[in-house]
């Protein structure tokens, strides 16, 4: 897996998701790479959570996260659609991981950060992501 180079939007964008869903439930993220189209910026994740129901122990709730974003300094807040895209045996969502790769044919494998619903992990996620920062003049 290549290093992951986080955007100012993609750090809004995850920095958000606990906005979005309580972070106890959050197990794991997949944060695919950013696309650049002219000035606009797209990105993809998903999020694997524990099921809130007791019933549904050891399911996971899937969600996508898209994004837009324009780079110009006074465009905004990414615009960000989540979906639910329904539910899987815990077991399961790695191999529903590998084909969303396949099926958008990535170039690069998504990142994978294990949280687990442990606020130091998700710190640590937000954390790698501040320092992996591009640099915006030269977007490198």
């Amino acid at each position: 897996m290549s290093r992951l180079r986080a955007t100012d939007a993609l750090r809004a964008v995850v920095a958000s998701l606990t906005d979005r869903v309580h972070l106890d439930r959050v197990d794991r993220v997949w944060i695919f790479p950013a696309k650049e189209i002219g000035a606009t910026e797209t990105g993809f994740l998903v999020l694997s959570l524990v099921a809130d129901e007791p019933a549904e122990a050891g399911q996971r709730q899937l969600l996508t996260i898209r994004y837009e974003a324009e780079r110009a300094r006074s465009a905004g807040a990414p615009r960000v659609e989540v979906t639910e895209e329904g539910r899987a045996p815990a077991d399961r969502v790695a191999r529903i991981i590998r084909g969303v790769v396949e099926r958008l044919e990535a170039a690069d494998e998504p990142a994978e950060y294990v949280v687990q619903g442990d606020p130091d992990r998700w710190s640590a996620v937000l954390g790698e992501l501040a320092a992996s920062e591009v640099d915006p003049p030269n977007r490198e």
